[in-house]
């Protein structure tokens, strides 16, 4: 039993790192699943703007070396973009 608790508060704190790691930026009202790769790569699933029916359409996207972008990231119509330096 102990040990289930303890890997339930690490799974926690780990889960908490993650989402600390996400870049800001109003993808986040569009776009779900979101993570962040050790290497700096952004994935997520954004909608596109394209509706199927009433059901908007999703696809799945990165953006590498998010860390440097410039600002917020965004998406557009489904691509995540940033102004890079």
């Amino acid at each position: 039993m102990k040990f289930k608790l303890i890997l339930i508060i690490l799974l926690i704190f780990i889960e908490q790192e993650l989402n600390s790691q996400i870049p800001s930026g109003t993808y986040q009202q569009t776009c779900d699943s979101i993570w962040v790769s050790r290497t700096g790569i952004l994935h997520a699933r954004c909608k596109t703007g394209r509706y199927n029916g009433h059901v908007a359409m999703h696809r799945r996207t990165q953006l590498h070396n998010s860390w440097d972008c410039a600002g917020f990231i965004e998406n557009q119509s489904g691509d995540l973009v940033c102004n890079k330096p």
